[in-house]
């Protein structure tokens, strides 16, 4: 059922930025924890569509090899989401090596670690803002920019500063064979760091997707192919929002690689979620309507 995956690295081809900021379209990633023969997995879910100034396309990768041993799953600006993953590769490389006994205070160390990188990179954004508009340096602005600026402009940019967000989500699915299940991690658009409990969605289809998950008795013991089935009928489902596309990559994590389904299995497991949108025949007797 599950073939060897090749997760490329991010894309070289010269793209327009795709538009993120103030809700503007994210699409959809999907991660959920599950087993497989018994071993900790993760099933990764999301779409291709990329959206610019220009239109809309099916041509983007979401899928990241962030370590050894962890995937990523972005939405949002796919150079915001490559800078924001970069920064945060060295505490990734630290959490898959971490020999911490606790579990839990390592799985704390790491959120705290990322926390980090999500106010180190808003920051890098903002002084870069402040450079491009008014050519001085966060640094200046703080301490400088009540007696540069008139007050009304000084207040604008405040306002200005605080819409400034990440600009992209990430989520990051760890697995290792010392532990009993996977660890997902969200990155937020506005800065959130999350440790997520056996399943999550990122970007403008996210609410939807969540909302199709948290309809099944959700655990980390649910087999995978009864997982496949639920992440792709969520995808499918997410797909009601006009920043979702249609085409789907879908890959599983084990403890030793990234896996993808054989084309006979997908082809079982779209058939399977194209029926659950079907009404069945319905039989409900001659009488069944009856005057108020």
């Amino acid at each position: 059922m599950l073939e060897r995956s090749s997760i490329v690295k991010p894309t070289k081809r010269k793209i327009p930025a795709l538009i993120c900021n103030g809700g503007r379209p994210m699409t959809v990633g999907i991660a959920a924890c599950c087993k497989y023969k018994e071993k900790a997995a993760v099933v990764l879910c999301c779409d291709w569509q990329g959206t610019t100034y220009y239109g809309k396309g099916d041509y983007l990768r979401k899928l990241r090899n962030a370590g050894e041993r962890t995937t990523a799953v972005i939405a949002g600006d796919i150079t915001e989401a490559d800078e924001l993953l970069a920064l945060s590769h060295r505490q990734i490389k630290a959490f898959e090596a971490s020999e911490e006994e606790d579990f839990d205070l390592s799985v704390s160390n790491y959120l705290a670690a990322l926390r980090a990188v999500t106010q180190q990179r808003r920051l890098q954004k903002i002084d870069h803002e402040l450079k491009m508009t008014l050519g001085m340096s966060a640094e200046d602005f703080w301490k400088n920019g009540k007696q540069s600026l008139l007050e009304p402009e000084h207040q604008a940019v405040l306002g200005e500063i605080r819409k400034v967000d990440l600009g992209a989500s990430i989520v990051l699915a760890t697995l290792t064979g010392d532990w009993p299940e996977a660890t997902l991690v969200t990155l937020d658009a506005d800065g959130k760091v999350s440790w997520d409990d056996t399943y999550c969605a990122i970007g403008t289809g996210a609410v939807i997707a969540m909302g199709v998950l948290s309809r099944f008795n959700f655990t980390s013991q649910v087999q995978l192919e009864e997982c496949l089935f639920r992440v792709l009928l969520a995808k499918r489902t997410a797909e009601s929002d006009p920043n979702v596309g249609h085409p789907t990559s879908l890959e599983v994590r084990l403890a030793d690689g990234p896996y993808v389904v054989t084309g006979e299995a997908l082809i079982e497991l779209q058939n399977a979620v194209g029926a659950a949108y079907k009404c069945p025949v319905l039989s409900l007797g001659k009488a069944f309507l009856k005057k108020e």
